[in-house]
């Protein structure tokens, strides 16, 4: 079983970017079910405006995969979502 995990990163003074959005992959079956991470900071979305909250995941009615869903630029009914 493999589990992403999302992350938005920052600039190094609490500041976001607001044009990058990064996911990491975990075995969850390796280190006794801990978790080992096999990829890392891999690119989601780049180089598009977004705002910097309201990002949100549900499940897809599969019952097995999750729909990730962030709101793009501020102002706008823009969505961009993955699966």
């Amino acid at each position: 079983m493999q589990s992403i995990t999302i992350g938005i990163p920052t600039l190094g003074d609490g500041r976001f970017p607001n044009d990058l959005i990064l996911y990491n992959i975990v075995d969850m079956n390796a280190n006794g079910g801990l978790g080992k991470v096999v990829e890392k900071n891999k690119v989601l979305l780049q180089n598009v405006e977004l705002h910097k909250i309201r990002m949100q995941a549900c499940r897809h009615h599969n019952g097995r995969d999750w729909w990730l869903l962030k709101q793009g630029r501020y102002g706008t009914n823009e969505i961009f979502r993955f699966w």
